[in-house]
């Protein structure tokens, strides 16, 4: 894998590359705007997320790898792309094992959104974790993409993600609630309600500050709580440690961790104006897949997410052994669900006039 940074109008954007573990990437390196960083850093272990901070809820190459789909993109092959979206109050570390393993077949990209992570944005506002996208996409000369999602939480932010990012496909990584309307509103409330975020807060020191004699007591404290949780369950501690380290940033006086209350209060007003569940899904205009993790998940949910999949030839669900965020979930398992989105929505895009 690669880190990049990216240079917008609105400030420094950091993006994984991990299609740097794919043969032959030369044809993304030299992408206008993109600067390398550590070219050849080792693979960062994959973060937690709900537990600690998360409200929740192509490269040219001639030998693609075993399964991998490719197009004609000026008269040579190339790895179709996907786009890793953390949620908010995340970053771009939750898909630490996920992305290697899409990297066999496509060139998988992860951004910290603006105000998130190591990404550094003049103004952190919930309309540029929108608008500032494109741009850095097209430095990195990504085309007709499969957006992959932690969780459901960006899509009322975003609505039709095909015409905001040219996205083919959607698959969504943990979904909350297999509900509509007022019963997935009352879900979205639960978790992420008034009085939610003081909540998160006090559990998971969302919003903490320090001096630099603080930052490695912060660290291990974090590491140890969140490896307590039961939703972190099988994430190693040094997977826990980098997705925390990553949030943490310089502050005048020390450190500060990313993202600031303002950005994550804006976020979720806007969140909270709806629609929730299964709802969300009618806005899309492209097909969506659904990586439903079965642990903890009752049995009304099971079969609520697979009528919902019987509905439409466009709309799919696979059950797998995960829970909400990526990382409890089996990458080889949750790989096949991208790659099944990328060869159902290939062709479509080859044939485009």
């Amino acid at each position: 894998m690669t880190e990049r940074t990216v240079d917008t109008p609105n400030g420094a954007y950091a993006v994984i590359d991990f299609g740097e573990a794919a043969p032959s990437t030369a044809a993304h390196t030299s992408a206008p705007g993109v600067a390398a960083l550590d070219a050849r850093a080792p693979r960062a272990p994959l973060g937690q997320a709900h537990a600690d901070g998360v409200l929740t809820s192509d490269a040219s190459t001639a030998s693609a790898g075993p399964g991998a789909v490719t197009t004609a993109a000026d008269g040579a092959d190339r790895r179709p792309d996907v786009v890793l979206l953390h949620q908010i109050a995340s970053c771009a570390q939750v898909w630490g094992t996920l992305g290697p393993a899409l990297a066999e077949f496509s060139r998988p990209i992860a951004p910290d959104l603006c105000g998130h992570g190591r990404t550094r944005a003049h103004v952190e506002s919930v309309g540029h974790l929108v608008s500032d996208l494109p741009d850095v996409f097209a430095a990195l000369d990504v085309h007709d993409p499969v957006v992959v999602l932690e969780g459901e939480e960006l899509l009322p932010l975003f609505g039709d993600l095909a015409g905001v990012l040219g996205a083919t496909a959607v698959v969504v990584v943990g979904p909350y609630t297999w509900k509509r309307g007022e019963e997935a509103e009352a879900d979205y409330d639960e978790v992420l309600g008034e009085g939610s975020l003081d909540e998160w807060d006090a559990r998971n020191d969302m919003f903490a500050t320090g001096v630099q004699a603080e930052y490695e007591e912060f660290v291990e404290r974090r590491v140890a709580r969140s490896a307590a949780d039961w939703v972190n369950d099988g994430v190693e501690p040094e997977q826990l440690r980098a997705y925390i380290e990553r949030q943490l940033r310089e502050a005048p006086g020390g450190w500060e961790r990313a993202p600031r209350r303002p950005l994550v209060e804006e976020a979720l007003h806007a969140i909270g104006g709806g629609p929730f569940g299964l709802d969300l899904y009618d806005r899309l205009s492209v097909p969506v897949w659904l990586a439903v993790g079965t642990r903890e998940l009752e049995h009304a949910g099971v079969d609520g997410f697979v009528a919902w999949g019987e509905t439409g030839a466009d709309r799919h669900v696979s059950l797998l052994g995960g829970h909400l965020s990526p990382d409890c979930f089996d990458p080889g398992p949750l790989a096949d669900v991208v790659r099944a989105a990328l060869a159902a929505t290939r062709a479509s895009v080859d044939t485009r006039p």
